[in-house]
């Protein structure tokens, strides 16, 4: 099942354009990601 999966995402991430629209979203989707674990991390710090 996984090699398939993997497979799948090769396939696709080698298509032109399914490359530059990764390019093009990856820093918003990372800002997002460090966000939701900033705010995660500072409530873990915070409680009690």
């Amino acid at each position: 099942m996984s090699l398939t999966v993997n497979f799948s995402y090769a396939l696709l991430f080698s298509s032109k354009p399914i490359a530059m629209l990764y390019l093009r979203v990856k820093r918003p989707i990372q800002f997002a990601f460090a966000a939701f674990f900033g705010v995660a991390g500072l409530r873990l710090l915070t409680s009690r």
